[in-house]
């Protein structure tokens, strides 16, 4: 699935029958403060302890990523949290990460 930050981009994937899921609302006790980063790019982190909340492993890859076995061969199931990234001008690009539903991978998201 997609999950688009705009109607354009919901409008684009879901004309081409792929599924979209509109960016979660806070829920439970936890404080409204999805999306409200000054970096878009954090808007990933957001998401994904959304998910890990919901109970649901993440699989994250770049859309430049490409996956020449299934990507679930590549998990490691005593593993919490696989990342593979790399700092670039004070940014930290994760271009691909598995993350469990834990306490301790929520506790880091």
């Amino acid at each position: 699935f997609v999950v688009p930050l705009d109607a354009e981009t919901a409008a684009f994937f879901e004309a081409r029958g792929v599924d979209t899921l509109p960016l979660p609302r806070p829920f439970g006790d936890h404080p409204a403060t999805f999306g409200k980063s000054p970096r878009r790019d954090l808007l990933v982190y957001d998401l994904v302890l959304s998910l890990l909340q919901r109970q649901v492993r993440v699989v994250y890859f770049d859309m430049d990523v490409f996956w020449r076995h299934p990507i679930l061969e590549y998990d490691d199931p005593g593993a919490d949290l696989m990342v593979l990234g790399q700092a670039f001008d004070e940014v930290v690009n994760n271009g691909f990460f598995i993350a469990k539903p834990t306490v301790r991978c929520e506790v880091l998201f």
